[in-house]
């Protein structure tokens, strides 16, 4: 805003008078606030969210008390915005699930006042106007109010929810070529599933989230480069003998592991070991942490032997604090299964992705890891050439599926593949076909028709054919396969 004499007399003003009772006050401005963390927020800038940290926090904990004072909060709020068709195809693909608001997401009361914040869409950028059902006993646990007796703008009778606020799809409708209509709703059974779905992300990390995580969020997100800026940040702030540094040094070292930097993946295990070491009680629940990275990056190097060394030390620590069957041995039983499993010891990897089917199945009917488990058992069998067991475990696995991902998910398409594989090894053609089939389309609706899915199971269809004599249809098939690999090989 150099040269921008309004909007540095605004940032003095700012820096002078903010307070964090001040914070909705300052978001419902037009003001450089709203304009920089919505732009920061939209386009996942980590560095600017991070410096916004303070705002944010502020602004979601004044609109809680914000929410109980209010006792007829409304049941149907309405919002309009333009959107991409490729982010309406995802609320579509996503229909019956859940989405996250990635920012602070203002509605109002009143329909035409909000159908009225856009003009006209496009084709390529239409408009959405959103009719969100609120369930008036949905409780604490979602974050919204009305703010309208401290917002410049009282007239837009305004509603807002707090950012990370997880709605219902219940439909999405195409009205014209530049408008859509889209139904979303706030209800009591959303909290039970965000609660499983955190408790998933705990089994995924072995303890409970702290400060730290922030940055393994982003690992699990695959964005790797950042994962390590934003640790390497956090390890600049925290004071030295801090417990948080050894985790944050194991985030780094996971960033380097998933980018292939195992050098630099070994340098942080290391300073996380030597914290590790001297903590009390000894040994202490973060050494084990450290063993199970350590013995990750063996499995990368195919040192399993080393690996399944430091595994089973951390299995062994984790043991001196929970039971056997507690779910945060999920993390540890996975990489032991999965590194025993890359070694061809079959048996011992099945007795700990059993370990894993146990646990879960006593927590959740429906669970997408225990889909994972599924799948990666199948594998195993199919090492074993157990052909029906892996068939069995692979239905277990599309079950799930079908049940909790969208119908069309890359994952389904994988595990129809996979049970097309075993009904061919066991000479069934006509399920192999109908399998790939099924993988062929779904596919080919996400990915477009030059991806190496494609061609793999392209290739597929083609040994069906050419196994029960069709040549012409086997040649076609075989063709579409190379002509694909060709292109991106």
């Amino acid at each position: 805003y150099k040269g921008n004499s309004c909007r540095t007399e605004q940032i003095e003003k700012f820096s002078s008078e903010y307070n964090p009772n001040k914070a909705i006050e300052w978001y419902c401005k037009d003001s450089f606030v709203y304009r920089l963390l919505n732009r920061a927020l939209r386009t996942e800038n980590i560095d600017v969210i991070y410096k916004f940290r303070f705002f944010i926090t502020d602004l979601h904990f004044q609109l809680r008390p914000l929410d109980r004072q209010c006792s007829n909060q409304p049941t149907k709020v309405y919002r309009s915005q333009k959107m991409s068709i490729n982010e309406i195809k995802i609320l579509e693909e996503n229909q019956n699930g859940l989405i996250s608001i990635n920012n602070f997401f203002s509605t109002s009361k009143n329909y035409v006042t909000a159908e009225g914040f856009v003009d006209s869409g496009t084709y390529d950028y239409p408009k959405v106007v959103f009719t969100i059902n609120i369930d008036s006993s949905i409780g604490n646990d979602q974050v919204f109010a009305t703010i309208e007796d401290v917002s410049d703008f009282s007239q837009e009778e305004e509603i807002l929810f707090t950012i990370g606020t997880v709605f219902r799809v219940d439909s999405v409708e195409q009205v014209t070529d530049t408008y859509w209509s889209v139904e979303l709703s706030l209800d009591k059974k959303i909290n039970v599933e965000l609660k499983h779905l955190i408790d998933n992300f705990e089994e995924m990390i072995g303890e409970k989230l702290t400060v730290a995580h922030l940055g393994n969020a982003l690992f699990f997100m695959g964005d790797y480069n950042r994962a390590e800026k934003y640790n390497r940040v956090l390890l600049g702030q925290l004071p030295p003998k801090h417990d948080y540094i050894l985790l944050v040094n194991i985030n780094i070292g996971d960033a380097y592991l998933n980018r292939g930097d195992y050098p630099m993946a070994s340098e942080f295990y290391d300073k996380a070991l030597s914290i590790a070491t001297d903590l009390q009680p000894n040994p202490h629940i973060y050494l084990a942490l450290t063993y199970s990275s350590i013995g990750l990056l063996n499995d990368k190097l195919s040192k399993y032997d080393e690996g399944i060394e430091c595994l089973t030390k951390a299995r062994d620590i984790k043991l001196k604090y929970i039971s056997s069957d507690n779910r945060d041995m999920i993390c540890i039983y996975n990489n032991l299964a999965m590194i025993y499993r890359h070694k061809a010891d079959y048996r011992n990897s099945l007795e700990y992705y059993k370990k894993i089917i146990h646990i879960k199945s006593s927590f959740y009917d429906l669970d997408p890891t225990l889909a994972s488990m599924y799948n990666n058992i199948a594998l195993v069998y199919t090492e074993l050439n157990d052909n029906d067991e892996a068939l069995s475990n692979y239905m277990k696995a599309l079950e799930i599926e079908l049940k909790l991902l969208p119908s069309n998910h890359d994952k389904i398409g994988t595990t129809y593949n996979n049970i097309g594989l075993l009904y061919r090894n066991k000479l069934h053609y006509n399920e192999a076909l109908s399998n790939y089939e099924k993988a062929r389309e779904i596919f080919l609706n996400n990915l477009g028709k030059d991806h190496l899915n494609i061609a793999s199971v392209d290739h597929n269809i083609g040994d069906i054919y050419y196994k029960i004599g069709q040549f012409d249809k086997a040649f076609d098939y075989f063709k579409e396969a190379i002509d694909i690999q060709s292109k991106l090989l």
